[in-house]
């Protein structure tokens, strides 16, 4: 029977220099190297199904300077003009891009009048409906329009370096409590997703809230009367204080599934505050 180690020896290869698997010593290997290095392996393999084939994203940072959870306060400007508010509501009013959550209950998009009236009527009456059937006052309105405009989004992305590039938005409007004055809550959250430069895809789920936008909201923030300096009426003196959270998300998320991800948070958050409400004007 031929066996390669028959072969006669090569022109300046001595005869023990023949190579064999019976020539390796088990005894000269690093077992604890090995072993780490085939795990590592099985790890960045296994992690690599997950990303790719089971849609689990990878644990990108967020773009530019944004954190998982931070705040920005928006100055003079960054709210948006008059005309610029008027025109953003109502695109958001007539697109169906205004929710409504009353907690527990899911969000709802704001549907069409039946009758026909005016989209913005109907929305302040539902919103009176939420908080208690009282309707909110002017200056809260003013504060509330301002939020479903594009501007405070776009203006925090910006202060953070990031593209103003916001996919798939929704404005959600979070009620809870009774009326203006008897210890409603009505919030803004602006939710979206953040794409990825190279690729254009999502990569990012955004949360933007806004402070409580009542007046006895306004007046517990800035611990005077609402009247005053920052009230926010006219639009042009109030600087809200905003938090946003972020977190990765597949290339092929849907704004609507990652929205119903959140709202138990959501729900959860706002039954938390109401009672630290509660509890403060107990005090």
């Amino acid at each position: 029977t031929h066996s390669i180690l028959d072969e006669p020896a090569q022109p300046g290869v001595g005869p023990n220099t023949t190579m064999s698997l019976h020539s390796i010593d088990p005894s000269n290997l690093d077992w604890t190297t090995l072993l780490v290095t085939l795990g590592a392996g099985l790890a960045a393999a296994t992690y690599f199904h997950r990303c790719v084939y089971r849609g689990v994203p990878p644990a990108l940072p967020p773009p530019g300077g944004l954190q998982t959870k931070g705040t920005v306060q928006l100055e003079r400007g960054d709210v948006g003009g008059e005309e610029e508010v008027k025109r953003d509501y109502g695109r958001a009013l007539a697109a169906g891009g205004i929710h409504l959550l009353v907690p527990p209950a899911p969000p709802a998009a704001l549907p069409p009048p039946a009758d026909g009236s005016d989209r913005e009527a109907a929305f302040e009456a539902a919103l009176a409906k939420a908080c208690g059937g009282e309707a909110l006052s002017e200056a809260t309105m003013v504060r509330l329009r301002a939020m479903l405009s594009v501007s405070p989004a776009v203006s925090l992305l910006l202060k953070l370096q990031c593209a103003p590039a916001l996919q798939s938005h929704r404005f959600i409007v979070v009620c809870s409590g009774g009326g203006d004055g008897g210890g409603a809550r009505v919030r803004v959250l602006t939710v979206g997703l953040l794409p990825s430069p190279a690729t254009g895809k999502p990569r990012h789920f955004l949360t933007i809230t806004s402070p409580d936008l009542t007046e006895s909201g306004v007046e517990r923030a800035s611990g005077r009367s609402s009247s005053g300096r920052g009230s926010g009426r006219g639009g042009e003196e109030w600087f809200p204080l905003l938090r946003y959270e972020v977190r990765a998300v597949g290339p092929g998320a849907d704004v609507e599934k990652e929205i119903a991800l959140e709202v138990p948070r959501w729900c959860a958050d706002e039954t938390t505050s109401s009672d630290a409400m509660g509890k403060q004007a107990a005090a």
